[in-house]
């Protein structure tokens, strides 16, 4: 097994997710990183997630949530580092589809 640290404070992970001493997510690496590259270190279409303590696909998958519900998640996480006001109103939009969809409220 390779030993894999956590790149924001050091700590030999031992196999733990999260990292047990800091509890980042998005900060898992391994020490050889670029030959270990998997899905959840890596971004494509850039870098607004990159630098999160929790990834948001992390945080959707662990809590089960839906397609709606992890949108809202997705865009305001993103939104200061993305498309400002754009992906506020997505996320709204979502918590609106939300309402309707699972509790019949219309605008």
């Amino acid at each position: 097994m390779q030993k894999r640290t956590c790149n924001s404070c050091a700590y030999d992970l031992k196999g733990a997710s999260p990292c047990i001493n800091c509890f980042h997510y998005s900060h898992w690496v391994s020490i050889d990183v670029f030959k270990n590259e998997t899905p959840l270190t890596k971004q494509e279409g850039g870098q607004h997630y990159k630098d999160k303590a929790i990834q948001p696909i992390v945080y959707i998958h662990a809590n089960n949530l839906g397609f709606c519900a992890g949108n809202v998640v997705k865009y305001i996480t993103r939104y200061k580092e993305k498309n400002g006001a754009e992906d506020v109103r997505k996320a709204i939009h979502y918590c609106q589809l939300l309402l309707e969809l699972e509790y019949g409220e219309k605008d």
